[in-house]
């Protein structure tokens, strides 16, 4: 999928229908012969650009598109590593082994000589060097001075190199003046803006100028992981489809240029918004709707934030404290806010109205979330221990489907089968089992194999061979249990 070929002889694709530019020819006379024979007849565009005040501009189906088919695919813009990331090669965007080398040019770490000539790299090699910059790269920690300009320097090289580019991604939705009063941007002048004009010698650009492409950045760039690398990238029609958080598109990443595809994970009818999700959909509300505010400015107000419940899932809600039973653990009654879009609203319990401030809501999940990154995530049982802590499967505070609860069992399925002492013994189960079976069980914790003795799967699979079944096992679970993600797909 990465590489283009030729719809009718299936050679190299030198372009794309003009049109609906989903499908590629090796020449004219091969679009001639398919425009006579097919094409003609399904050569519609299948969605076009409009505006609105509220999602500003956006994609909208120009037609009827049914679940699963490819709406679009297209290259990115830009692509390079994360501002903040450990040191990654600057040819493959592969992260450093402990066998590397320094480039001969820049002196940044590469995989190979093969990198160091790479067009992803040479342009700005070429500058770093011109300046005799010379980075202190640390190995096996977090970066940031290091790789916080690299992707803005490479988008402002696009001015002379490919304007075409360059006009695109300026044209993109920045906000940069309400990112101008957040401390961020006040490091970004000095860390970016600065940087790039004095010591690399960008001065032909204005400091907003630099600091806009900063912003373009935080505002539409996509995360790209693959088993390797985890990068940021634009990408000019991606980033052009609307937010929702039941989104009706899933997206995937392909080939060595990291091409993204937009599927459709229901069907969407002509003149409905297409939409993709700007964060986290296993987040609760205040979780969602606080990121949203920070880092995209605006409030999500979508049917699921607007339910207290989550469409069901009830991912955000608590147990009640005052009338939840060894008998109801599962589906018991459980805290939800009384009004999800206004974050100081009381939690009240659907069953017998006990009311909890919002202050203590917030302040509990704030509590939960230094517990959680405060744990060992190289062994299991720190994240056993939270489980059986806040008693998810007796009548604790936290229930099953609650999202610090699948988090943490979302770590639990990449310790499980891929750290010493935490192999499988026996088979793996099929998909064809998933309806029945109980999940495979850890050999080093009999307290957890009788914990989940009578569980639904939900994601206790996580060997290199078979890494695929982690989000499959969780999305069984999350599927007979919550409505909401029935038609949701995660990527690996």
């Amino acid at each position: 999928m990465g590489s283009r070929t030729c719809i009718v002889c299936n050679k190299n694709a030198e372009f794309s229908c003009g049109g609906c530019k989903l499908v590629n020819y090796c020449g004219k006379d091969h679009q001639k012969q398919d425009w006579k024979t097919v094409h003609k007849t399904e050569c519609k565009p299948k969605f076009r650009l409009e505006t609105s005040e509220r999602f500003g501009r956006y994609l909208v189906a120009n037609r009827d598109i049914k679940k699963g088919e490819l709406i679009f695919q297209e290259p990115p813009l830009v692509i390079g590593p994360k501002a903040v990331t450990y040191p990654v090669c600057l040819g493959c965007h592969k992260q450093i082994s402990d066998v590397f080398r320094n480039c001969d040019g820049c002196g940044y770490p590469l995989c190979s000589v093969h990198c160091q000539v790479s067009d992803a790299h040479f342009d700005e090699c070429q500058v770093m060097m011109k300046r005799k910059y010379a980075p202190k790269v640390q190995h096996g920690v977090l970066n940031y001075k290091n790789y916080c300009h690299i992707v803005p320097m490479r988008i402002i090289l696009l001015k002379e190199k490919q304007p075409d580019k360059y006009k695109k991604i300026q044209d993109l939705e920045s906000h940069l003046q309400e990112r101008l009063k957040s401390p961020l941007y006040q490091v970004f002048k000095q860390n970016v803006s600065a940087f790039l004009r004095e010591r690399l010698g960008f001065d032909s650009f204005e400091e907003s100028t630099i600091l806009n492409v900063a912003a373009v950045l935080d505002t539409n760039a996509f995360d790209v992981r693959t088993k390797d690398t985890k990068m940021r990238a634009l990408y000019g029609t991606a980033a052009m489809s609307a937010h929702d958080c039941v989104p009706n598109t899933r997206h995937t990443f392909h080939g060595p240029e990291s091409s993204i595809a937009v599927s459709a994970v229901i069907d969407i009818k002509e003149g409905e918004p297409i939409t993709t999700t700007y964060t986290q959909s296993f987040w609760s509300t205040l979780a969602r709707r606080a990121h949203l505010r920070s880092v995209k400015y605006f409030d999500c107000t979508c049917r699921r934030c607007s339910d207290p419940t989550e469409l069901g899932s009830f991912i955000g809600a608590f147990r009640c404290s005052h009338c939840a039973s060894a008998d109801n653990f599962l589906n018991g009654p459980k805290m939800v806010s009384s009004d999800p879009l206004v974050d100081n609203a009381p939690w009240k319990c659907q069953e017998c109205g006990h009311l909890v401030p919002a202050k203590l809501v917030l302040s509990g999940n704030d509590n939960l979330t230094r517990e959680i990154t405060r744990l060992d995530k190289s062994q299991a049982e720190p994240f056993e221990e939270f489980l059986i802590k806040y008693g998810v499967e007796s009548t604790g505070i936290l229930h099953p489907t609650n999202s610090f609860v699948v988090q943490v069992k979302h770590a639990l399925i990449q310790l499980y089968g891929n750290r010493p002492g935490l192999t499988y013994a026996g088979t793996y189960p099929t998909f064809s089992d998933l309806g029945t079976c109980q999940p495979p069980k850890p050999t080093h914790s009999a307290l957890m194999r009788e914990r989940w003795s009578a569980r639904p799967c939900i994601g206790t699979i996580g060997t290199t061979r078979h890494m695929f079944f982690r989000v499959k096992y969780i999305m069984y679970y999350l599927k007979k249990y919550c409505s909401i993600f029935q038609n949701y797909h995660f990527q690996d």
